[in-house]
């Protein structure tokens, strides 16, 4: 039995989402991307997860999806368990914090599939205090109606593992796919594996009927037993798959587990080179984790290869939360190989890039980014100075330059287009670099998501004293920024920053202190 977790789970199911989201569809353009998964509410489990939040489409459909409950940190002396189970500095993706929430972003036109959206923070950027804040958003439309969808070909291999009995994850598991089977088209082909010691076809593939009873019958007979032989239920699940390629659907499968192959093939370069071979046949497959007892590296690569998105879900809750209220952005990717190419001026110097991994070039930059999917959001916050040579300039509008590039599936062509936002250079002292709304609050995410990372550093390399000052000073600017703290999405990164704090016994907040980690 694998130890259940009491640590805060951090952005772990968005990423369900937005992998899940990636989980059923690819129509004739294929590339990969791996996603982590977003916190849950229960944050006394943990880990961070991936990738992007979900669009705001109107009043009406962000109150019906912004359901998120709010967290209560559970403050407790810092002893070794606690940490134990605490996330790690390289666990902490920050990227994934500033696309959990909802964002506000302009929809695509039609006939595009991403819009992209460039905006400053404030107009201006002062000679006294030469920093600006950019936010390049971008989100993909939304639909409900799964009849206009691509066909789906969808093999679900699940992990009923003895350890799965544990926090009943796998009756969450069941019931969130009772909803999924509830949700997929007649003419849709399901099929399940579900594997242990060894692994069995519960469901051969098939074309979806409406009456399902026999197959939601067969779901609910699933019991926990056993060990993980993740590679023998993979290739069931493959090729039951195979059974029914074709070229116009979602030829995909769903490999669900909480934990480490431990029976039959272990190795995870035999089972990545095998789960490439049916790859190279036209079968995607993305990954879901649950619990942090995994083999992370192997569930990534598998998922990577396989063109689709590794999930992490800390609390099984996540995957009821995902099938049930995301079903119809979990079965069609609108867009692949998607990345960015930022270009500035160079009178600015770019001095701080939250999360990701970019490859830096001179006065520019490029990130790769996931997948995109319907109802789709991706956030991506900067900051920028003046280099000190060109503090002198004074009533120039500096430019930066934003293309984005990806693979339309739909129009099965690639896709490239730019979008350009300038700041001016003043001489005014008292320069407002978070006038617009929505920049400010995804920074403030963004700036705690980054002192949480930080803080774990600091920790790590046994320097309390910087742990405790990143902690203090960030939590002061939250707070001196929204000194209600009305704000949800931004109340909830910040209790878990102060979760964290208490946990390590860092101390209370401090007042008026600064960090230069921004």
């Amino acid at each position: 039995m694998k130890q259940k977790r009491e640590v805060i789970i951090i952005f772990a199911v968005m990423f369900i989402f937005f992998s899940v989201t990636s989980i059923f569809a690819q129509v004739g353009i294929s590339s990969s991307s791996v996603s982590r998964s977003k916190p849950t509410e229960n944050q006394e489990k943990n880990r961070v997860g991936t990738s992007s939040g979900s669009v705001s489409y109107s009043k009406d459909a962000v109150e019906n999806n912004y359901n998120q409950p709010s967290y209560q940190p559970s403050y407790q002396p810092a002893n070794s368990s606690y940490i134990a189970n605490l996330l790690k500095s390289n666990e902490i993706y920050v990227e994934e914090f500033i696309n959990y929430h909802k964002h506000q972003l302009p929809l695509p036109k039609a006939g595009q599939a991403i819009a992209m959206d460039v905006r400053w923070g404030g107009e201006q950027i002062s000679m006294s205090k030469p920093e600006g804040v950019l936010q390049i958003g971008l989100s993909t439309s939304f639909s409900n109606d799964r009849q206009h969808l691509p066909p789906v070909n969808l093999s679900i291999v699940i992990d009923r593992s003895g350890s799965m009995a544990d926090d009943a994850k796998l009756e969450k598991v069941k019931s969130a796919l009772i909803t999924l089977v509830n949700q997929l088209k007649d003419g849709d082909i399901l099929s399940l594996v579900t594997y242990d010691t060894g692994a069995r076809v519960l469901w051969p593939a098939q074309y979806l009927t409406g009456n399902r009873h026999t197959l939601i019958n067969a779901i609910s007979s699933i019991q926990p037993n056993g060990s993980t032989n993740l590679h023998a239920g993979l290739i069931l699940g493959y090729q039951e798959a195979v059974k029914y390629y074709r070229k116009d659907a979602t030829n995909r499968v769903i490999l669900l587990t909480d934990g480490i192959a431990n029976m039959g093939v272990t190795s995870p370069e035999q089972i990545s080179r095998e789960s490439r071979g049916f790859n190279d046949r036209g079968i995607d497959l993305s990954t879901i984790g649950v619990g942090r007892d995994l083999n992370e590296d192997l569930l990534r690569q598998l998922a990577n290869s396989g063109r689709g998105l590794f999930h992490f879900v800390a609390d099984a809750e996540d995957v009821e939360k995902i099938f049930i209220k995301e079903v119809s952005s979990l079965v069609a990717a609108v867009a692949r190989r998607v990345r960015l190419h930022v270009e500035y001026d160079p009178a600015l110097q770019l001095t701080h890039l939250y999360g990701y991994k970019p490859n830096y070039q001179q006065n520019s930059f490029s990130i790769v980014l996931d997948n995109l999917n319907l109802g789709a959001t991706q956030v991506i916050m900067m900051q920028f100075g003046l280099k000190p040579a060109n503090r002198e300039i004074t009533n120039r509008r500096l430019p930066v330059r934003v293309t984005l590039y990806y693979d339309d599936i739909a129009q099965k062509r690639s896709i490239s287009e730019s979008e350009q936002a300038f700041i001016q250079v003043t001489e005014k002292y008292n320069v407002n670099t978070l006038a617009d709304d929505e920049v400010k609050k995804n920074f403030t995410i963004a700036t705690l998501a980054q002192a949480l990372k930080d803080m774990v550093t600091a920790y790590e390399q046994h320097n309390r004293q910087q742990a405790s000052h990143i902690a203090s000073s960030t939590i002061n600017q939250a707070y001196n920024s929204y000194p209600t703290m009305s704000d949800k999405d931004i109340s909830y990164i910040l209790n878990i920053v102060q979760d964290y704090q208490a946990k390590l016994g860092l101390g209370n907040v401090e007042r008026n202190t600064s960090y230069g980690g921004r």
